[in-house]
This record gives C-alpha cells, sequence and structure tokens, in this order.
C-alpha cells in the first residue's frame, strides 16, 4: 500500500510495462519446451498481482474516505478495506469510464505489486551515506 501511496505513477509504468512483458514472457517460455508449465505460473502471479494491488488501492481510498468523513477518528482497516471496494467497483461500472477505471486500478495495483519486491532505499533515490569519522579535513598536508 505504501507503494500506492508514496509512488502511483511509478506503480502504473511498472503495472503497464508489467502486462506488455506478459505476451513475450510467455512466448519465450513456450519456445523452450521446459518453460511450458511455467505459463500457469506466469497467469498465477499476473492474476495475484493484480488482486493483491487492487486490494491495496481499495484499501486506500477506504481509508482515505473514511478520513474525510470522520475526521477525529482512524477506521478499521476491514471497514476501510470493503468501503474502498465498495468505491472502486462503483467507479468501474460507470458506462464511458469504467474500463479507464479498471485499467488503471489494474495497472496501478499490478505495478505496486511488482514494485514491493524492490527495496525502498533504491526507490526513494540513494542511500545516505554514515559520515566518515575522525578530525576535520583541513587541507594542509603534513
Amino acid at each position: 500500500m505504501a507503494r500506492v501511496e508514496r509512488h502511483p505513477a511509478m506503480s502504473g509504468f511498472a503495472g503497464a510495462a508489467g502486462t506488455i512483458a506478459v505476451i513475450p514472457l510467455a512466448l519465450l517460455l513456450t519456445i523452450s519446451v521446459v518453460g511450458i508449465p511455467l505459463i500457469l505460473l506466469e497467469a498465477a502471479a499476473l492474476f495475484g498481482g493484480v488482486w493483491i494491488g487492487l486490494g491495496a488501492i481499495a484499501l486506500l481510498v477506504g481509508r482515505r474516505l473514511c478520513e474525510l468523513v470522520m475526521p477525529g477518528s482512524t477506521p478499521s482497516p476491514l471497514v476501510a478495506l470493503i468501503l474502498g471496494l465498495v468505491v472502486v467497483s462503483a467507479a468501474e461500472i460507470v458506462p464511458l469510464v469504467g474500463w479507464i477505471v479498471t485499467a488503471l486500478v489494474w495497472c496501478v495495483g499490478l505495478g505496486a505489486a511488482m514494485l514491493s519486491f524492490v527495496r525502498s532505499a533504491e526507490l526513494d533515490g540513494a542511500a545516505v551515506r554514515p559520515s566518515i569519522g575522525g578530525p576535520p579535513m583541513t587541507g594542509r598536508s603534513f
């Protein structure tokens, strides 16, 4: 959920790249006879990533909506998840825009699930190195 909250655009691009990469990867697995059983694993990983990402987006939407309605209290994760799933599902069934919402939710969700395997320091920039101990450098040589 933190990936969706901190890096939504990066999650969307990673999800779109992951969705596009599914077909060439399936073709490569098909070419190698040994990889044919792995196509089912690839499909399961794709759907698992989409559903985990959908849950993260729904939880985030539900939590934000609960915070808007009741600013003084912290919502239960289950209530926030159910509310978020209702809102996301309602947005997905809107006639003209529903497929765009569905595609965005799936891409961002899949990207967030994929980026959850990347360390946080790699996404947030370079890690801060600890300072070197010792006396200050003056520039004079002895």
